[in-house]
């Protein structure tokens, strides 16, 4: 009898150790953190750099993305379950939805897909928790995009110049020094420098005698707009575009 007792002991033993186990085991799947703020680091398609700092409240999420070849904030809001699914929206600067990350919570990782809202145009998507600074990173990203710029060009024919030149050099902090002169084909000539700003990847100018200057930048030319500039005759403009030689 004494045998049959302790045999039986030992299977309720090994019995509730299993189910201890499994519930561990269970508990471990959705003990997810939903507070936090973190930096991520990743790519989507396995092809476009990006950076996102996620704050998240109770598995509430809002924060920013960049890409690193462009370095300007995308806002993002989302959430986050306790099993660690996330579905985080993405918008533009008129607060329309462009896209949206889903997928899952794996330690340090976040992998999952990119889509359009209306789920067109997927693709994967892979980031993993960072320690590097996302302002410094977003900054230098925008340092490396616009560097580019610096150069000499001339002004195509057929813009209403025989002549002319603009100097660009990128002096940092999304700010830039140039020089611009233009002969007009009616012998109109212009002359003006100083240091432009960009702003959302356009370059703008605005001092004294020119109320505006816009120069919008592209990898191998630019095209000046301007806006009541009395730097020039009046037979002729700075406006036209300007190709880097």
């Amino acid at each position: 009898m004494g045998k049959y007792l302790l045999s039986y002991a030992c299977f309720f033993l090994v019995l509730c150790s299993c189910k201890n186990q499994t519930s561990n085991d269970n508990s471990s799947n959705t003990n997810v953190v939903q507070d936090f703020i973190k930096t991520f680091e990743g790519k989507i398609g396995d092809k476009y750099d990006i950076m996102m700092k996620l704050n998240s409240v109770s598995g509430k999420i809002s924060g920013f993305y960049f890409y690193k070849n462009q370095g300007i904030d995308i806002k993002v809001e989302g959430q986050i379950d306790s099993d660690g699914q996330f579905s985080i929206n993405e918008f533009d600067k008129g607060g329309n939805a462009t896209g949206v990350f889903k997928g899952q919570v794996s330690g340090t990782r976040l992998d999952g897909t990119w889509s359009k809202p209306n789920g067109e145009k997927s693709s994967s998507f892979s980031a993993i928790e960072s320690n590097s600074l996302y302002e410094s990173a977003k900054r230098e990203a925008g340092e490396q995009k616009y560097s580019n710029i610096s150069g000499m060009y001339r002004p195509l024919q057929g813009d209403g110049m025989s002549d002319g030149s603009l100097e660009v050099k990128y002096i940092g902090n999304n700010q830039f020094q140039f020089s611009l002169t233009i002969v007009g084909i009616k012998e109109c000539t212009g002359e003006v420098s100083g240091i432009g700003k960009i702003f959302n990847g356009i370059g703008k100018y605005s001092e004294g005698d020119c109320s505006l200057l816009t120069f919008k930048f592209s990898d191998s030319s630019v095209l000046i707009e301007e806006e009541s500039c009395q730097l020039h005759g009046v037979s002729c403009s700075f406006d036209g575009k300007y190709s880097k030689e």
